[in-house]
């Protein structure tokens, strides 16, 4: 049925109004090996909605790279596209022999297991810390 606004017996109803569904941010600081990211990190991965593939990063770190002395987190950019991604940056102190091997399941596991192209978004790196 219509509304008519020219016969009175009938009632105008209003239509419902448009809500907007808020973006889920993080309540609290998100932390990742009990370091908390950095503001710009955290932002970057609520905006492009990979907080969980992150995660994810570090539970296939824990799991193939167990012997990491740390973990950080930081911003990069791709000099040529201009392009931004989360860089995890291991710190191993020694460098042995099946880390190949383990880096090798590591980057299968993340392969398997996170889409193109948020798999871009985020990238590992090594430092050897030499005693």
């Amino acid at each position: 049925m219509k509304n008519d606004p020219h016969k009175p017996d009938r009632i105008r109803e209003k239509p419902a109004p448009y809500v907007r569904a808020p973006r889920v941010k993080a309540t609290q600081s998100v932390t990742l090996r009990g370091k908390p990211l950095p503001d710009d990190v955290l932002r970057f991965c609520e905006q492009e909605g990979i907080l969980e593939y992150l995660r994810l990063a570090d539970e296939l770190i824990a799991r193939h790279l167990p012997d990491a002395a740390a973990l950080n987190f930081e911003m990069q950019m791709d000099p040529e596209t201009g392009d931004e991604a989360v860089l995890l940056r291991l710190q191993l102190s020694e460098r042995t022999d099946d880390l190949l091997q383990r880096s090798q399941r590591y980057s299968g596991d993340w392969v398997d297991r996170v889409p193109w192209p948020q798999r871009e978004k985020i990238s590992i790196t090594y430092d050897f810390i030499i005693p």
